[in-house]
């Protein structure tokens, strides 16, 4: 849970009751309870434990139950820590299929426990409190233990448990006790669990005490934080307030002082809990009580204004390669101006990208860039995309890889740049994000467009006119697509060369971002079609200043000198997207393709 930092000590908590299991008939129901079941656990630690007490009274003849609430009295005994509370306060024992059969004089009900541990009764917003773990991880279960055995009250014979799962030392010696194996979740409830008695059927009612034994994360109380996280930007502020909570989330009276953990990020009033932007990066800001409680985290970004493109690379680069991948960000964040929300990758567990899970706060693009082996020198030069983009299917995370066996030739031939430029421009989203957009028609096909209107209006600009959008029923101009190649380049850049089958004889040529790259000693313009496209992606704030000169004018395109062009064959990473959902899980959004 973010915003806390978890002791390392643990507790359990006690609910008592004084109880038969039966039909409770004055409980208070958990707000649409969700169940959890069971599985193992390890064994809890000691009996350090927060305690609730409700009586209850229970009818054999009758099949009647019913508990009655106590006040919330702070006690101290033998246990480390006791607090008293009752049903429906922070446990809730739900009983059912309450039945007595006199043939074998057997008295049971199913019996679950849900845990009240949140907003209600308090009203207090936000900590989730979970019963059963220790740290949220380790699953160490409930335990409902009998503090008195079963006493006759009506009638005359004896009550005695009959199948408690094993006995253990609590508030005594070899008490009886039942085994939820769990963690309980604010609002959730456990499965069923029956529990027999053996009772003479000259008995009319009898009673118990139990308490309910769970571990908690924070036995010691903690600092509550709002926002557990939020970004700014340098020279921006962000307000934190922060409360102190004990065991079971009631306020505590106290205060409050505030610290950063690193102030060339970010500073903070230690009174008022504002926070100063000062310069990039992610910064926890500390809330403490000065007392035994858990220290509250907030994690504060700064991140910088406009459009940020930070790349991590993963293997060596030497200074001139690294030279040209500073000029493509230079470059891109030329034209691309806009800020994005930042965002928390995290595919911890989960989807890997390039070199791994991430766990990477981004503002607002990061590429991991690789420099390895692919296929030896002349195929493939690399391969670049998007694998984690944000709910509005921007790219928030992508890889770039480079065929050690080609960047050499390709620093010798002054192509390194306009290479890079054209693998980032794919992990920007061009080519990689049309279809999930809706953006390309007649895709798979010899004849494939691209439908946006910023790009359509650019590419008119530099003399198309006569690529009808497929179906051709759509009477508007689109933008010629690539429609030859494997999956890793067709579909996916501007047409390059003329096709003698498709609708209109416009073609990119040596614009930077067709499939190919021009000889040596020529020009890879990036137009203003591929700038203005971004637009149709959804980016704000695109730039086309300083877009290079570039016409569908095939005179001005013959004045090139000839030579070998650089196939960029099967540039496209083919891994899994994954889209990150507001609330931080990952949904795939399109399938491995290798």
């Amino acid at each position: 849970m973010r915003g806390i930092r978890w002791t390392t000590g643990r507790t359990c908590l006690l609910i008592t009751m004084l109880a038969v299991a039966a039909a409770c008939t004055d409980t208070i129901p958990l707000t649409s309870p969700k169940e959890v079941s069971q599985g193992d656990v390890a064994e809890p630690a000691g009996n350090r434990s927060v305690v609730a007490s409700v009586t209850c009274t229970a009818s054999v003849v009758l099949g009647e139950f019913s508990c009655g609430k106590v006040p919330v009295v702070d006690e101290h005994t033998g246990l480390q820590r006791i607090i008293v509370g009752g049903q429906g306060v922070f446990v809730q024992l739900v009983s059912s299929a309450v039945s007595y059969d006199p043939g074998t004089e057997i008295f049971q009900a199913d019996v679950q426990v849900g845990n009240l541990l949140g907003d209600d009764p308090f009203g207090n917003p936000g900590v989730g409190h979970q019963l059963g773990t220790p740290d949220e991880t380790q699953i160490t279960g409930v335990r409902v233990f009998y503090h008195s055995l079963p006493t006759v009250r009506g009638g005359t014979g004896t009550a005695t448990v009959r199948n408690a799962d094993s006995t253990g030392t609590f508030t005594g010696s070899n008490q009886p006790y039942y085994k939820y194996n769990a963690v309980i979740p604010p609002g959730f409830i456990t499965n069923a669990k029956t529990w027999e008695w053996d009772v003479t059927s000259t008995v009319d009612s009898f009673d118990f005490e139990v308490f309910v034994q769970a571990d908690v994360p924070h036995p010691n109380g903690f600092v509550q934080v709002s926002p557990e996280a939020a970004t700014t930007t340098i020279g921006g502020n962000v307000p934190i307030v922060a409360s102190i909570r004990d065991e079971v989330n009631r306020l505590v009276s106290g205060t409050v002082t505030f610290s950063t953990a690193d102030p060339s990020i970010a500073t903070v009033d230690p009174v008022s809990g504002l926070v100063s932007g000062v310069g990039p990066g992610t910064v926890d800001i500390i809330a403490s009580s000065g007392g035994p409680e858990a220290d509250g985290v907030t994690k504060i970004m700064i991140s910088e204004p406009g459009y940020q493109i930070r790349l991590r690379y993963l293997t060596a680069v030497t200074a001139v390669q690294q030279q040209a991948f500073d000029s493509a960000v230079t470059r891109w964040q030329s034209h691309l101006t806009g800020d994005l929300a930042d965002v928390t990758a995290n595919s911890q567990g989960g989807p890997a990208c390039g070199g791994g899970p991430i766990n990477e706060d981004v503002d607002d693009l990061v590429i991991r860039v690789i420099l390895d082996s692919i296929d030896g020198p002349g195929m493939i030069l690399g391969q670049a995309g998007p694998c984690l983009v944000r709910s509005n299917n921007l790219p928030g995370f992508g890889t770039m890889t480079f065929d050690t066996s080609d960047v050499a030739n390709l620093v010798a031939n002054g192509q390194l740049v306009d290479v890079v430029v054209h693998e980032m421009g794919h992990v920007l989203g061009l080519g990689t994000r049309w279809n999930a957009l809706g953006l390309l028609l007649g895709g798979g096909t010899a004849d494939p467009r691209f439908t946006g209107a910023a790009a359509i209006a650019a590419y008119i600009s530099v003399g198309g006119a006569g690529a009808l959008c497929n179906p051709p029923t759509i009477n508007t101009v689109c933008v010629p697509v690539e429609g030859t190649g494997g999956p890793g380049t067709r579909d996916k850049h501007w047409r390059e060369d003329q096709c003698s089958t498709c609708q209109t004889t416009d073609f990119f040529g040596n614009e930077l971002m067709t499939g190919f790259i021009s000889a040596p000693g020529n020009p890879n313009p990036l137009s203003v079609v591929s700038i203005d496209h971004f637009t149709d992606l959804g980016y704000p704030g695109v730039n086309n200043a300083g877009a290079d000169p570039f016409t569908l004018n095939t005179s001005l395109r013959a004045l090139e000198t000839a030579g070998p062009r650089l196939k960029l064959v099967d540039d496209i990473w083919l891994g899994p997207v994954h889209r990150i959902e507001d609330d931080g899980t990952l949904t795939l959004v399109v399938p491995d393709r290798r």
